[in-house]
């Protein structure tokens, strides 16, 4: 409700506005940081990762973030309590936590073989 109201539409038409070429500045942020608090992240916490990770880059990096955000919380019961969103497919259990992120090369992969 948090979403609706701070962007004034409802979230399959915030979700139709990411997807499409109307979105605004509020769909991206506000998506993200009410998803952050949806995975167990304290409003004081959320905030300063947006200001972070979403004000301080290009916003088209956080478009597909805020896409899935908002995919993965129309797709699960409302009843859950925060921070135990889980995976579709996972039978129920969250995804194991990631122990370390992929290096980042900086370059483009190749076509294999080519």
């Amino acid at each position: 409700m948090e979403l609706q109201e701070k962007t004034d539409a409802g979230p399959l038409a915030v979700l139709l506005r990411l997807h499409g070429h109307d979105w605004r500045v509020q769909d991206v942020r506000e998506t993200i940081r009410l998803g952050l608090i949806g995975g167990g992240k304290t409003p004081p916490q959320a905030l300063a990762l947006v200001a972070r990770y979403v004000d301080r880059r290009p916003l088209l990096e956080s478009v597909p973030v805020a896409q899935d955000i908002l995919a993965a919380g129309l797709a699960q019961p409302d009843d859950l309590p925060p921070g135990n969103l889980v995976a579709e497919g996972t039978g129920g259990s969250p995804p194991p936590p990631s122990t370390s992120a992929p290096p980042f090369s900086g370059s483009m992969p190749t076509a294999s073989g080519a």
